[in-house]
């Protein structure tokens, strides 16, 4: 147990939590899985209600803490996304000292830091990541590791990821509210790239797109690094808006029927099949057609891989700098047709992205789902970071947090 990692997925829809070891770099060994709703606690990516929050962040983490014989969980590697993300490539440049020119590890970090501090971060925003793209030594190109080559001149080529500073503090706060501590924040779209891509789709050139319940993030690489980081302020919850005004239905109904018998394109859908749909706020039910759901789900979704589409051609081009094409993620990519749809919108191959190398309790998180959850315990292992002795075994622990969490909302 001296090797757990804890990956915390704090979502529009749910907060998901993972324990699970490492066996190697490539391989994630589930342990313990936990998912509480987040209700209305996290709206469009961000935190909008602290205590409604914490509690499920505590009930996430007291469910994965039951597989795996009452550890105290006191750190974890948390995701981060929403609209207030945002993304920038810059690059910094140094002169090799001494009289070898060898490049070392603090010659790496001064240029990485005069790419830093060529750009200006707005006072609201903090960086989150500085993602290495690509160093040029001389000028020799496409290197990924300069360590102890020789040259007069080493430029670093990054990028540099950056969100909120409130929300940063948001999260942080919710955590610390439930008595875990941030090992470190990881954009929800690059930790899902690390558990579904692999080495050869990040080098050909692949768009990786979560689609979540409040927004869709996408990562795009090149070359095995990222080039750009972005996000589109809509999601599944959206879908499910619709349904729910189109059905006259509550937002319950609206969201079981989307993941039920939710269609991406009408022609595929059953005409034939009739469901019996009950009346938000009042008596009776109305039947509806499955077509008829998916002539309401169809625009939205329309809307979204149009977006997507939109960012592809900002940030890449011609759609033959990614030939691995488009990797989708997320819950509302396990939605019938959903692949099909986002062929014909982005005319690009398109394939739907679930966790690799995983064993463990692995039927419960081989999903889209919990791409982003697995990919916080890879970004933990990479980094070499294990949060026990972190992690203590302590019986009630949770029972102690509850009560507490319990007397603050009765009071």
């Amino acid at each position: 147990m001296d090797d757990l990692i804890i990956g915390l997925d704090i979502g529009s829809t749910k907060v998901c939590a993972i324990i699970a070891e490492c066996t190697d770099k490539n391989t994630v060994n589930v342990l313990g899985v936990g998912i509480a709703p987040s209700g209305d606690g996290v709206k469009r990516g961000a935190i909008v209600d602290i205590e409604r929050t914490t509690r499920a962040i505590i009930d996430a983490l007291e469910e994965a803490d039951k597989s795996v014989a009452n550890i105290v969980i006191e750190s974890a590697y948390v995701g981060i996304a929403g609209a207030h993300i945002n993304s920038i490539n810059s690059q910094g440049v140094v002169a090799i000292k001494g009289n070898n020119q060898e490049i070392t590890s603090e010659d790496i970090d001064r240029a990485v830091e005069n790419a830093k501090t060529a750009i200006t971060i707005p006072a609201h925003q903090d960086i989150i990541h500085i993602l290495p793209r690509e160093f040029v030594v001389d000028e020799q190109k496409e290197i990924h590791n300069p360590l102890s080559m020789v040259g007069s001149r080493l430029e670093a080529h990054v990028h540099i990821v950056t969100g909120a500073i409130t929300a940063i503090q948001n999260i942080m706060k919710c955590c610390a509210n439930a008595d875990v501590k941030v090992e470190e924040l990881v954009l929800q779209p690059y930790a899902s790239s690390l558990a579904v891509l692999n080495e050869d789709e990040k080098k050909l050139g692949v768009v990786l797109v979560d689609i979540g319940g409040g927004t869709t993030d996408l990562t795009i690489f090149q070359n095995g690094c990222v080039v750009h980081s972005g996000c589109i302020d809509m999601g599944g919850k959206l879908i499910t808006n619709d349904l729910a005004v189109g059905l006259k239905a509550s937002t319950s109904v609206a969201e079981n029927l989307k993941i039920k018998h939710g269609v991406a394109l009408p022609n595929k859908a059953d005409e034939k099949l009739m469901l019996k749909i009950p009346v938000a706020g009042g008596e009776g039910s109305e039947e509806y057609s499955q077509r008829y759901l998916s002539e309401i789900i169809e625009p939205r979704l329309e809307e979204i891989f149009y977006e997507v589409k939109n960012l592809i051609d900002k940030h890449v081009g011609s759609p033959n700098m990614i030939p691995a094409g488009v990797v989708l993620t997320g819950g509302t990519s396990l939605m019938d047709c959903c692949i099909e749809q986002a062929r014909e919108i982005l005319d690009l191959p398109v394939r739907r992205g679930t966790p690799i190398n995983v064993t463990g309790i692995r039927e419960k998180v081989v999903s889209p789902q919990f791409a982003t959850a697995i990919g916080l315990i890879r970004y933990g292992a990479q980094n070499e970071r294990r949060t026990v002795p972190e992690a203590r075994r302590f019986s009630g622990f949770f029972d102690k947090i509850r009560t507490a969490i319990e007397k603050f909302f009765t009071n």
